[in-house]
């Protein structure tokens, strides 16, 4: 991914049901989870809009579990 999710790793799996999604960060000791979908768009490549909400939230929620982490 790129701008302001740069730091957000993608594997894409292509089946014969369609092509799946999973995106995910690492932190200092652990790897976030941050969302799995399926592909649904007709529109190329891109990542829809909701999607992309949803892993900057979770991407935001991440970031404050890391910071809590290191502070302890």
């Amino acid at each position: 991914m790129h701008g302001d999710l740069r730091e957000v790793m993608e594997i894409v799996v292509p089946d014969r049901s369609g092509t799946y999604r999973g995106t995910y960060c690492i932190g200092k000791d652990r790897v976030y989870a941050l969302y799995f979908f399926k592909k649904k768009s007709k529109h190329g490549i891109a990542t829809p809009k909701e999607n992309l909400g949803l892993i900057r939230a979770r991407l935001a929620a991440a970031r404050r579990i890391e910071g809590e982490t290191q502070a302890k």
